[in-house]
């Protein structure tokens, strides 16, 4: 009996237990609805909930709002009942793929509020969950992300330009390399002309017998051949390089050829075949025939000057002894021409005998022997022998 009032008060007593831990749990909930509408209302994206049936149940502000719409107008509602079906049936397939796979769906869309401007909103769908954890609608959260968006799509324009003008200069590098490596190339194929060219041109210096220098216009050496370091008595071409005639040459040669050289700088005009006499390092005097002419800068002046001269001696000497030789005989032919010494000739028929023994008339020897000419005439005392008919006879008185 004494358990029986225990078990009396076991069973008054669990009922007010259970009563109160549920009114507790109650008591709870409504204090925390006032705090989960408050911070639903604070959230800067919009918020709400819908059923299996896809009927909203609950919508915060900022989603009436993006609707143009109140609490009242939206609650108990579908999308096809505030969106156009299309769009309806956009978001109603969405909102079954979440309840169906009981996964999140993220997306970014195209928002068009009713009578608003078109804008882009990032969307959150998360399946809704009882106690049991069995699914019993869709929480929807989205947030305008428009400047995002049209920054995103601003940022792909520059980067689609930007590609674009990458590839552009691309091409344009590859066409500029492609000229670049033409031009190396033709600069290649130059570069050996001038160095065949310049081969060719020290083969010539340096072998040909004539005498060749460069010059600068104050008259310094810049480059001379081997031919013209023997006649300076130069050991070497460049011992010649930045010196003058002065160095080289009697101080008369010298000055005249400064001279020359001077005119040719200020003039343009070149020397030619002018005749030198000059005595060269070994002692021995020469004849040349120089010719300078000026090297024009692609500015049309004067730069310095070339020159060459060639040793002319031994044609100066056939020239002198052509010379005397010709004088020789144009002195042996006047003697010849003029008659002196003794002329044998005939007292009676005026005949004369020459070297050999023939006897001449007067007028063939005179004309053979000398560079006399004869004009024919008569003299008086001739004619009237000749012709006395034409005379009147003479009385002696």
């Amino acid at each position: 009996m004494l358990g029986e009032p225990d078990k009396t008060e076991v069973r008054s007593v669990e009922p007010a237990t259970t009563g109160a831990m549920c009114q507790g749990a109650e008591d709870a909930l409504r204090a925390s609805e006032p705090l989960y509408h408050s911070l639903v209302e604070a959230l800067p994206q919009s918020l709400c909930r819908k059923d299996l049936e896809g009927r909203f149940t609950f919508a915060n502000s900022r989603f009436c709002d993006s609707l143009n719409k109140t609490l009242d107008e939206i609650i108990g509602r579908t999308d096809l009942d505030i969106h156009p079906p299309d769009l309806a049936e956009k978001y109603r397939r969405d909102d079954r793929w979440v309840i169906e796979t009981g996964q999140n769906l993220e997306v970014i869309e195209e928002h068009l509020p009713l009578g608003g401007q078109s804008a882009w909103v990032q969307v959150l769908k998360t399946p809704v969950r009882d106690a049991d954890g069995t699914i019993m609608g869709v929480q929807i959260i989205f947030w305008d992300v428009t400047d995002r968006v049209q920054a995103e799509d601003e940022l792909a324009r520059y980067r689609v330009r930007l590609e674009d003008l990458v590839e552009e200069r691309t091409v344009k590098l590859g066409q500029a390399n492609e000229r670049l490596r033409h031009e190396i190339a033709r600069r290649q194929q130059v570069q050996e002309a001038l160095t065949r060219e310049r081969d060719l041109l020290y083969a010539l210096m340096d072998n040909i017998p004539d005498t060749i220098y460069f010059k600068d216009t104050a008259s310094r050496f810049t480059r001379i051949n081997k031919a013209q370091a023997r006649l300076l008595g130069a050991q070497d071409p460049e011992a010649a390089v930045g010196k003058t005639d002065q160095d080289f040459f009697a101080s008369e040669h010298a000055q005249a050829a400064y001279a020359d050289e001077q005119a040719i700088v200020a003039s343009g005009q070149p020397l030619i075949d002018k005749i030198e006499r000059l005595r060269g390092a070994d002692g021995q005097w020469r004849w040349v025939s120089a010719t300078k002419a000026p090297i024009v800068g692609q500015d049309g002046r004067v730069v310095g000057l070339v020159g060459i001269s060639r040793d002319v001696t031994e044609r100066q000497q056939i020239e002198e002894e052509r010379r005397r030789l010709i004088q020789g005989l144009q002195d042996a032919l006047a003697q010849v021409r003029t008659l002196s010494g003794l002329i044998p000739i005939c007292s009676s028929c005026k005949k004369i005998r020459d070297d050999q023994g023939y006897w001449n008339h007067l007028e063939q020897y005179i004309r053979e022997h000398s560079e006399a000419e004869f004009t024919h005439g008569i003299c008086p005392d001739c004619a009237r022998r000749l012709y006395p008919g034409m005379f009147p006879s003479t009385s002696t008185p």
